[in-house]
This record gives structure tokens, C-alpha cells and sequence, in this order.
């Protein structure tokens, strides 16, 4: 049976958190007038935005060009 921490996964994990990181110093800067609340909505509007846009973007893009199984393209490892 395959680990389910294989290089792939790590590498998943490991660039949501920095979109996270990222959602959190645009929120500091972006929201320094907001509620804590705003604050919070905002992170998340901007994390959800950017995980739609730099993943499943690419997965509808391969989807749409070809199928992502017989894609080499690297951003199709993540979505197999």
C-alpha cells in the first residue's frame, strides 16, 4: 500500500500553506481598518480565490485540452 504522504502530497500541502501565508500578509495589509470578522472573511475570500485560480484552474484547463491521466504537464501529478 502506497503512503499517503508521497512526494506529491507534500509538495500539495506545502504550496497551500504558502498561499495561506500569502491570504494572511495581503489580509494585513489589505484589512487594517477591518473587524477582526472582515479580517477573517477577507483571508478566506483571497485563499479561496487563489486556490480556485492556481489549482483547479489548471485541472479544468487539462481537463478541457486533454485528459489530466495522460497529461506530463507537472500541475497534473497534483491533480492525479
Amino acid at each position: 500500500m502506497e503512503s499517503v504522504l508521497n512526494f506529491v502530497s507534500l509538495v500539495s500541502l506545502a504550496i497551500t500553506a504558502i498561499m495561506a501565508v500569502t491570504a494572511f500578509i495581503l489580509v494585513r495589509f489589505i484589512g487594517k481598518k477591518c473587524t477582526k470578522t472582515d479580517q477573517q472573511v477577507l483571508f478566506w475570500l483571497i485563499w479561496d480565490a487563489m486556490i480556485h485560480f492556481c489549482v483547479e484552474g489548471p485541472f479544468i484547463y487539462l481537463s478541457l485540452t486533454a485528459t489530466v491521466q495522460e497529461s506530463d504537464h507537472w500541475i497534473a501529478e497534483i491533480c492525479k
